[in-house]
């Protein structure tokens, strides 16, 4: 048995009194935690170039008055000497470790700095590209959410960076943040406070304007700031009983963010748990779950943790392929007891990654030669717990039916308008995304045609060119509600995309769920299903999707209904993009068409069951779905077809006289006035970043303080 103490080091924060009290906005009781109160708040002239410092160490501090009443606390620390300032310049001197970090506003973005609250050592530092409006606010919330109970954490943002906070906002007040609802476009923020306890400093800075930033002290009279206070706080140390123990926390001193491979109260266990398994368990014997991994080991501990606890989940079938991976990632492995290899890959970004999954593919033909199918999934992805239920019931679809190339663990559905519910899947034309399970035939197909570099293509994701170059006409099969979510933020995100791609798109939260419809999947038995009730639909005018009242008059048909829109060729989506926001369908691309032909279900019944909103993180603008029942029975749903023609192969169904959806034939205003219809326009986006500004903040608490 082995037996350690590591090194705790409580910090004390004193407590510095302002020129003026006012009263707590009793809207905001909990900025500073249990037990606590906000002591002060200033109108302070020349807050942009006032500093405060905080210095943490063993045994005490002092504090000294300078001119003009500002005060500045100084002590000598060997670990940690960190300053912050109005001006949102955040200093970070690690002397033990011989390195200084310096964030500044002339970085744009958030600016995220987790400390270790015995060790003084910087674990965390990220910058959020929170200027952009989409996006980032998730990755932002997915790292503070986190972070252990107990770190330090400091954060900064100036200029354009609060227009992209949205959902963060609400994280940062449930963990103290006061002035975070009231940041305006334009406005400087930052923020020091305990992860589960106290806010330790807070500022808020405006320029001459509500909306505007001017680094000039003079218009900075009206800016005001608070500070807390931190009282030494004795825990329990965390329990080492074996080596296991030991390494996790020694892992833990340098590593932040971790979730709950670093939560001293509540851990999650060592060596993992086994997972239970499915009712077609054998349906997964033998198959190989391959996991492409870097640098980014907090994404991939997220990832891992929550696959191997899926029901269906066999560890030792479990490969991860490292590519540039330095000593945090190899050791986190090592740790969580998986097996793992690292492969060399040469090239930068898009080239690098594709030469990199020709290696990975590779390695899936050598490591699982007598697999029936292989799984690949990315190391910023979080599965659902019904994801390997999933793939049990539909693998075997692979091997029985030739037309079929992928299982995708991805819906291309954008929500749940359009779909009958989580027990029901599709077939369609996509590439492979994210989580996705094929044959070594496939894989070996794919070898053959793959080249060792981009130069010369006119496609730099390889799992586009697989979609594009390899599958020919085969299709994928995917559920109506996604069995995964890619959360992470790469080298290839796309803000708007990922927002609607990722975050916006439902995830099934519940235990397996029992497919109704994978025999129908064969291409035999789709074909005689699809082109029976194509053939029976009733056309309607072009437009008519996009009239408010079609849910309702689509609830009322008797019998399927048909929409025409112009296609002429595979690629072109002129029409559809707009004629796609209209029917709630996939609308950024020419995929999750079936020969040219989408499929949308409305409902039949009035009132939609309500999903049970369980998950915490559903709160700060995450999207986990957890059925309150598993959905109703296709008679309960009017069957809605968009066919693109001349292009489609359907096209032949078509009557003479029926009218087609074409925006060649739309004025630009009519596709302005179109659009805004359908999408989140700037300015709506921005609704939730004004609303709130200094002077409303000042004015709010003058009153309160009267």
């Amino acid at each position: 048995m082995v037996q350690a103490e590591i090194r705790r080091v409580p910090w004390i924060v004193m407590l510095v009194m302002l020129h003026s009290v006012f009263t707590l906005p009793p809207s905001s009781p909990r900025w500073l935690g249990r037990g606590a109160t906000l002591s002060s708040w200033s109108s302070a002239l020349g807050a942009l170039n006032q500093a405060r410092t905080f210095n943490f160490q063993k045994e005490g501090w002092h504090t000294r008055m300078k001119g003009g009443g500002k005060w500045v606390v100084e002590q000598v620390h060997e670990d940690l000497h960190l300053s912050v300032q109005e001006d949102l310049h955040l200093s970070v001197q690690e002397d033990l470790h011989h390195h200084q970090d310096k964030l500044t506003s002339a970085e744009p973005g958030l600016h995220l700095l987790v400390i270790h609250q015995y060790t003084a050592r910087v674990l965390v530092r990220r910058v959020f590209q929170t200027q952009e409006p989409y996006a980032w606010w998730g990755d932002l919330v997915w790292w503070v959410s986190r972070v252990a109970s107990g770190r330090l954490v400091v954060m900064s943002c100036a200029g354009y960076a609060s227009l992209g906070l949205r959902h963060a906002r609400t994280l940062f007040q449930d963990l103290g943040a006061v002035f975070v609802p009231y940041l305006g476009y334009q406005t400087s923020w930052c923020w020091a406070f305990v992860k589960g306890g106290r806010t330790l400093y807070e500022a808020v800075i405006r320029g001459k304007s509500a909306t505007q930033m001017i680094p000039d002290p003079e218009y900075a009279s009206n800016s005001v700031y608070a500070e807390g206070a931190l009282l030494p706080l004795y825990n329990p140390r965390p329990s080492v009983i074996n080596a296991t123990d030991l390494a996790r926390w020694q892992y833990c001193e340098a590593h932040g963010a971790m979730g709950g491979l670093c939560d001293e109260w509540s851990p999650d266990p060592l060596p993992l748990p086994s997972a239970p398994p499915v009712g077609l368990q054998t349906a997964l014997a033998g198959v190989g779950v391959v996991v492409t991994a870097g640098n980014r080991h907090q994404y991939l501990y997220h990832t891992l943790t929550t696959l191997l606890a899926t029901p269906g989940a066999q560890q030792h079938n479990v490969f991860v392929v490292l590519g540039d991976a330095p000593p945090s990632t190899t050791q986190l492995l090592r740790l969580l007891d998986l097996n793992f290899t690292k492969v060399a890959v040469q090239g930068q970004d898009n080239d690098k990654l594709f030469r990199y999954y020709r290696s990975v593919f590779q390695l899936a033909v050598n490591t699982f030669p007598d697999a029936p199918a292989v799984i690949f999934l990315d190391e910023d992805v979080e599965v659902s717990p019904d994801f390997f239920s999933f793939m049990s019931q539909t693998l075997w679809l692979l091997h029985a039916d030739p037309t079929i190339y992928c299982i995708n663990a991805f819906s291309f559905l954008p929500d749940m308008g359009r779909g009958r519910g989580p027990q029901y899947v599709r077939r369609g034309e996509v590439q492979v995304s994210w989580g996705y399970a094929v044959t070594l035939n496939f894989i070996r197909e794919a070898l053959k045609m793959w080249p060792h570099g981009i130069n010369g293509l006119d496609i730099h994701t390889y799992d586009y060119w697989l979609y594009d170059k390899v599958r020919g006409e085969r299709e994928c099969i995917y559920p109506e509600v996604s069995r995964l979510r890619h959360y992470g933020v790469g080298v290839n995100t796309v803000p708007y995309m990922h927002e609607y791609e990722s975050l916006h798109r439902p995830l099934l939260h519940a235990p397996p769920v029992p497919l109704l419809n994978a025999a129908l999947m064969s291409y035999a038995n789709h074909e005689t299903d699809f082109v029976r009730g194509l053939k029976t639909a009733t056309e309607v005018e072009a437009t008519a999707p996009c009239d408010p009242h079609f849910p309702d008059r689509a609830r009322r048909a008797t019998g399927p209904l048909v929409v025409f829109f112009n296609q002429t060729e595979a690629d072109d989506v002129s029409s559809w993009v707009e004629m796609g926001l209209c029917a709630g369908l996939h609308p950024v691309s020419e995929q999750d068409n079936h020969a040219g032909a989408h499929l949308a279900f409305y409902p039949r019944y009035l009132h939609p069951p309500v999903p049970r909103n369980t998950h915490p993180l559903n709160r700060y603008g995450f999207n986990y779905y957890t059925p309150q029942e598993l959905g109703k029975s296709e008679a309960m749903y009017t069957r809605v077809y968009y066919v693109g023609v001349p292009y489609s192969r359907y096209t032949h169904l078509k009557p003479h006289s029926a009218p087609v959806f074409d925006t060649s034939a739309m004025t630009s205003d009519q596709l302005d006035d179109h659009y805004n219809k359908f999408s989140d326009t700037l300015s709506k986006l921005l609704l939730n970043t004004t609303y709130y500004n200094c002077y409303k903040l000042i004015s709010e608490f003058t009153q309160n303080s009267e």
